[in-house]
């Protein structure tokens, strides 16, 4: 996408500056998650996210496979100081590191969408330990044999 002095005041001027150390919301439109877009700034028929679009002006084009990370956790912010490259798994380390993890609310039995217990869990990892079938198991709790996959290698359950 090619750069144009119109494109750049344009996008600056949906950005409310501060100092170096503020962030810079996007004062444009938003997705439903919070992060600015841009329809001037199409890709592929889609529009661009802000972020994106501010780091593309500060540092260059974006190399393929990499995000634009926010280290002040505000997605609006469009503060090329506030921002970093990184791949998938960068990102998630850094949302895991800041206490921001996927899960939120309750864990375990005491979801009220969970079919087994921690007991249960604990006797299910034992058994597959112990050599018997995932096919089994879910027949036996009532579960799918993707619900034992996912206990046997930690996708749920990793609490306990």
């Amino acid at each position: 996408m090619p750069i144009t002095l119109d494109l750049e005041q344009w996008f600056w001027s949906n950005v409310q500056r501060g100092n170096a150390n503020e962030c810079w919301p996007w004062t444009g439109p938003k997705f439903s998650q919070g992060y600015g877009y841009a329809w001037r700034a199409r890709k592929a028929g889609l529009p661009q996210g802000a972020h994106r679009l501010a780091w593309t002006l500060a540092n260059g084009e974006i190399p393929e496979g990499l995000l634009v990370c926010h280290r002040c956790d505000n997605k609006p912010c469009c503060n090329p100081a506030h921002l970093w490259l990184g791949t998938i798994k960068d990102n998630m380390r850094d949302r895991e590191r800041k206490g921001r993890g996927n899960h939120v609310g309750p864990v375990g039995s005491a979801s009220g969408s969970s079919k087994l217990n921690e007991v249960q869990v604990l006797q299910i990892r034992q058994r597959l330990g112990d050599g018997e079938f995932m096919c089994d198991l879910a027949s036996e709790f009532f579960v799918s044999e993707t619900t034992i996959d996912n206990i046997k290698r930690r996708q749920t359950w990793r609490h306990i």
